[in-house]
């Protein structure tokens, strides 16, 4: 160990000069080959480690020049409005353009309904120049309903637009209403006239179902005797001595027991009956004896077909007047009610007791309509 450290003391400077030869050699053979290097290269090289190099910082993002350049562009030579060819222009032409309208209710020239195109076309264009389409004047619904109802009480003196709810001729409808229902019939009614108005059975309904009575005994059996004819009539709601339903036996105009009710007329009808067996195929004509009965006390009328167990004496239907002051009725046939000093008749009852129809008759005018749960029919 001694021996070598005293080597390095000894010749420590010859050493230190052989290692700076070595590192002059190394730098004069890299300055070298840099000299044989095109700047191509070296920019190409110098290209290649700045991409591959990982950036210290996100960075600063490009501007978009394209605004700029619009403005640059418009400035340089401003646009201007100017008409042209319908026919040629497009929409970005002018600004006095608006789309062909595309409704379904649109029609064309000829007045058939009609598709719009739905192309940019001129604002005053009363026809599309591409497919004929009829444009709008301009003027909304609302507007154009504004105008007819202004004019309509310019007519009458009324004031739709700040009173509309006033009833001037007292008749049960509002100026507003008599308005709506001349735009809506077609038919003008005078405010001012109690005597113009519309038919108040618009507001007249039926209310619920048909409320019957029926006649408590049915004809049973009819059998001839000299010089007429007896009927038997079956009442089930009473018992006999023995426990059994009471059968009346009377003659014409003779008193059905203590029902108030006579005879008075008897009559055979022929109607046809399906065979049984048949499956409806085969028909064959019966006589039907029908009997017509009257009740003493009012002279209310019914008739009563052989063996037919429920026949209906009274009938009432409950009807409702929504106009004014709500009114209430129940009625029967041949009744009269009255609507704001309008009389009208109750001529006639439907046939279904679910869902009556009541068949009025304005006194005054002479007309019939029929009445249901949902109104005027």
């Amino acid at each position: 160990m001694a021996s070598k450290e005293n080597f390095f003391k000894a010749h420590w400077d010859w050493l230190v000069a052989g290692a700076g030869l070595a590192l002059l050699a190394a730098s004069a053979a890299l300055f070298a080959g840099r000299l044989g290097t095109s700047p191509e290269d070296g920019a190409r090289r110098c290209e290649m480690r700045l991409k591959a190099a990982k950036p210290t910082h996100e960075g600063v993002a490009a501007a978009d020049m394209t605004v700029f350049q619009s403005v640059f562009r418009t400035a340089k030579s401003p646009p201007s409005m100017v008409d042209i060819d319908p026919k040629k222009g497009s929409f970005l032409a002018s600004d006095t353009r608006i789309v062909c309208k595309a409704e379904k209710e649109a029609v064309g020239k000829d007045g058939k309904p009609r598709k719009g195109c739905g192309r940019p076309i001129p604002m005053e264009s009363k026809e599309c120049p591409y497919c004929g389409v009829v444009q709008d004047t301009g003027v909304t619904k609302e507007e154009e309903g504004v105008r007819k109802m202004r004019e309509w009480s310019a007519r009458y003196g009324v004031d739709l637009v700040l009173h509309p709810d006033t009833d001037t001729d007292k008749d049960g409808f509002t100026d507003m209403e008599e308005y709506e229902f001349s735009e809506k019939s077609g038919v003008t009614f005078n405010p001012k006239d109690a005597g113009s108005h519309p038919d108040y059975l618009e507001s007249l309904f039926v209310e619920g179902e048909m409320k019957q009575t029926f006649l408590p005994f049915f004809l049973q059996t009819v059998s001839p005797i000299p010089n007429g004819w007896r009927f038997n009539f079956r009442d089930a709601s009473k018992k006999n001595a023995y426990g059994q339903a009471m059968v009346y036996s009377v003659l014409k105009d003779e008193e059905i027991g203590k029902t108030g009710f006579s005879v008075v007329k008897y009559e055979k009808k022929s109607e046809e009956r399906v065979v049984p067996g048949s499956k409806g195929r085969m028909k064959r004509k019966v006589e039907i004896g029908y009997v017509e009965l009257v009740r003493k006390s009012d002279g209310k009328k019914v008739s009563a077909r052989e063996g037919e167990r429920r026949v209906p004496v009274d009938k009432q239907v409950a009807l409702v007047f929504r106009r004014g002051d709500t009114k209430h009725f129940t009625v029967k046939v041949g009744d009269e009610i009255e609507l704001f000093s309008r009389k009208y008749q109750i001529v006639s009852f439907g046939d279904d007791p679910k869902n009556p129809e009541v068949k009025v008759k304005d006194v005054l005018a002479k007309t019939e309509t029929t009445v249901t749960l949902n109104g005027k029919k």
